[in-house]
């Protein structure tokens, strides 16, 4: 197996990583939202983090088999090249938005967690967490920025 070889392999696994964590992570987020009791959100929620792992290994993945089939190309492909840059742009931005997107969600998982030893009760905070319509279009936002990189490095236009 060449370098060629094993760097597409990593740049590849780290693409069904970060749509396997966006799956996930997204699955289940709409699972909580339809649940009522805090204990089931806060359950749903909590897997739901390793759906961002997997979005987090698969970054790191993406990106160092694509830095190093850059290498691999012997100056075929470059930095400069718009559809690298562009596809390494979208990355970015669609990590900080599903990162500040990630808050509330984070934020309904420690509410969730905090009401179901508490009671388990029903709450109206937490409804406006899960609902939050700011994070779903910045988690959707990311989500999108990512298939667009996906398309760019097929297309390479």
């Amino acid at each position: 197996m060449s370098g060629h070889d094993l760097a597409l392999l990593v740049h590849l696994v780290g693409v069904v990583f970060l749509f396997s964590g966006m799956s996930i992570a997204g699955v289940l987020h709409a699972s909580a939202r339809r649940q009522e009791r805090p204990s089931q959100v806060a359950l749903l929620l909590g897997v739901a983090r390793a759906g961002v792992l997997f979005l987090a290994a698969g970054g790191v993945f993406v990106l160092s088999g694509g830095f190093w089939l850059i290498a691999e190309s012997d100056g075929f492909y470059t930095l400069g090249d718009r559809w690298i840059l562009a596809g390494l742009v979208l990355l970015l931005a669609a990590f900080v938005a599903g990162w500040i997107g990630g808050q509330q969600p984070k934020r309904a998982r420690v509410l969730a967690e905090r009401l179901a030893r508490d009671g388990d009760a029903p709450s109206a905070e937490l409804r406006t967490l899960l609902d939050d319509p700011q994070a779903s279009a910045l988690n959707y936002a990311a989500a999108g920025a990512i298939f667009l990189a996906f398309v760019l490095m097929i297309w390479k236009p």
